[in-house]
């Protein structure tokens, strides 16, 4: 068994351990772009491709991009060893709320998702072979890291960073995250300076398309690979 070292394909969001062991996987959870109101289940936007900008129309926003696409730059988790994952585990924060460009970016996600994967049931299914009821199955065909099957771009691997402060500043990675967007909160519950996005954290037992590492009992997501 192994574990996902790094990678890329991320989106510039985190979440802190903290706030990830207050929810349970598989449940709904709010997540709040309010820099003034840090609770359970938030996420803050990060820098992974470079810094953005509160809009999507400038095409040096990497953060607009890389949320709506995936990063193209490679994170790590602290500690992986460098043969597997040879990225950085640390990465600044992204001052500001950022509530235009996460609308439209999420938005492009949800719009280009086949209508056979756009639901949680769709996607997630109960894993067979674990008696855990908090771990999941990607059914094949809304399977984002398989090439057959349908468009299923709610399928997010957000960073989990150690902790958030204010402003901008260097945050480390921890591990990452497997997470289902369902949209917003409210129909207009992004704007001004709060953004709700609902969705679920998910724990698998599959390769998620990230780099695999040595194994690590404490991750999300572990897999079983081949070796000789």
């Amino acid at each position: 068994r192994t574990s996902p070292a790094g990678g890329n394909g991320l989106v510039p969001l985190s979440v802190t351990e903290d706030a990830l062991e207050g929810i349970t996987y598989g449940d709904s959870t709010v997540l709040k772009y309010d820099s003034q109101n840090i609770e359970q289940g938030n996420t803050s936007p990060i820098r992974i491709d470079g810094p953005g900008v509160g809009n999507c129309t400038a095409q040096s926003n990497k953060y607009c991009s890389s949320l709506m696409y995936g990063s193209e730059n490679t994170l790590c988790a602290a500690g992986a060893d460098a043969t597997y994952c040879d990225g950085p585990s640390t990465v600044d924060t992204e001052p500001g709320v950022m509530v235009v460009a996460t609308q439209t970016a999420l938005n492009t996600r949800m719009d280009d998702t086949d209508i056979h994967c756009d639901e949680f049931a769709e996607v997630f299914e109960d894993d067979p072979t674990s008696s855990d009821p908090s771990e999941y199955r990607i059914v094949q065909e809304c399977n984002p890291f398989l090439a057959a099957g349908y468009d299923s771009q709610r399928v997010l691997l957000v960073p989990v960073i150690d902790s958030l402060g204010n402003g901008s500043g260097a945050v480390t990675i921890v591990r990452f995250a497997l997470f289902f967007l369902d949209g917003f909160a409210e129909p207009n519950s992004c704007t001004g300076v709060v953004c709700e996005v609902t969705g679920r954290f998910v724990r698998v037992n599959q390769n998620i398309g990230l780099l695999a590492g040595t194994f690590d009992d404490e991750a999300d997501n572990t897999f079983v690979r081949l070796v000789k």
